[in-house]
């Protein structure tokens, strides 16, 4: 893997995120916050503001230095859709910036961090990246899942259409 595949991926990351949230926008408050069966963080919401937060929590581990302001990423602190949207777009420039400053030594190296369990891991860098766009699928998934039922699906999110330009 490569910084060219890394930012690519990021770039997916973004773009699904961002669909995600253009329908999300269309989705009453009562529907938005309503709990829904199989939602790994209950409603939309809870699951939506965990999967930023999940893109915070790497990045912390990446760049410990000038991310003040970008959290915290919870339910108490972004209580609406609109919190949620106001608070995204800073969440992914920030993490598109370190991505875009990444090399190739970068991506090869190992990191570690503490989890919130206090154990103590190391992982190639690569992994932790591939892991957060990973991560962040399966949680568009069930926001996917929701936004659907609703009437507001966000169409096809698969990495191939962005890479082939279908968007």
């Amino acid at each position: 893997m490569n910084a060219g595949h890394v930012r690519r991926l990021y770039e997916y990351n973004a773009w699904a995120n961002r669909r995600i949230l253009e329908r999300a926008a269309e989705a009453s408050e009562d529907a938005y916050l309503a709990e829904f069966p199989g939602l790994s963080f209950g409603s939309l919401h809870g699951t939506l503001v965990h999967l930023f937060d999940g893109q915070l929590i790497w990045l912390r581990r990446w760049q410990a230095a000038g991310l003040d302001g970008l959290g915290p990423w919870t339910i108490e602190a972004l209580p609406d859709f609109e919190a949620v949207a106001a608070a995204a777009p800073r969440l992914e420039a920030a993490l598109e910036a370190h991505v875009a400053a990444l090399t190739d030594a970068d991506i090869e190296g190992t990191l570690t961090y503490e989890a919130p369990n206090g154990q103590t891991y190391t992982d190639p860098r690569s992994l932790q990246l591939v892991h957060l766009v990973n991560h962040g699928t399966q949680f568009r998934a069930e926001a996917a899942v929701r936004l659907t039922a609703l009437g507001l699906s966000p169409g096809n999110i698969d990495f191939t259409v962005l890479l082939r330009g279908l968007t």
